[in-house]
């Protein structure tokens, strides 16, 4: 650039410095303000997380209070301790249900408890859970299909990430009486 400009290297060196402190000086404003921008950006998106979570929570509470909740117990399945046990808590025409784990075992490696209720034959994920360290832990789902009571509801041990449909054993169960 020097020889190109016909300036000894020494003046070359120092203008381009001096044109770069000059364009950080002008940048710094606007890359400030695009760091402030983006910060609040994450921030937006944050709390509306935590409100729909806030508000999801707010229903699902409204649902364990109402008169007419329907409350089944989950019972162990063969081979399970018979402290594990779980309560899947729905009400017709409410869109929300909330299961319950108690006395869990904790997952084995790679394998998560993953929540099913069936309907029409088929059975929908509610969900996957992990217990905390006393073995409880509870799941609230949303969805259309949660304003029917279900045929049956069971927890099934699955591999992490969860499954599309029940492939692991069955860890506690409720189906309605005969």
């Amino acid at each position: 650039m020097a020889t190109e400009l016909n300036l000894p290297l020494g003046t070359a060196k120092t203008r381009i410095r001096t044109g770069l402190q000059n364009l950080r000086s002008k940048l710094a404003p606007r890359m400030a303000v695009l760091a402030l921008v983006g910060f609040l950006a994450f921030l937006g998106v944050r709390y509306q997380a935590e409100l729909a979570i806030r508000q999801r929570d707010e229903r699902a509470l409204s649902l364990l209070t109402t008169s007419d909740l329907e409350a089944m117990r989950l019972a162990p399945a063969p081979g399970v301790p018979e402290q594990t046990h779980g309560h899947y808590r729905g009400r017709a025409g409410a869109e929300i249900a909330v299961l319950s784990l108690s006395h869990f075992p904790p997952a084995p490696a790679g394998q998560i408890y993953e929540g099913w209720v069936l309907h029409a034959g088929m059975w929908t994920a509610l969900g996957t859970v992990q217990p905390d360290v006393n073995g409880n832990a509870h799941l609230i789902a949303e969805g259309p299909e949660l304003a029917v009571p279900p045929e049956a509801v069971q927890v099934t041990l699955e591999p992490v990430g969860g499954s599309p449909a029940p492939s692991g054993s069955v860890v506690i169960a409720w189906r309605p009486g005969p």
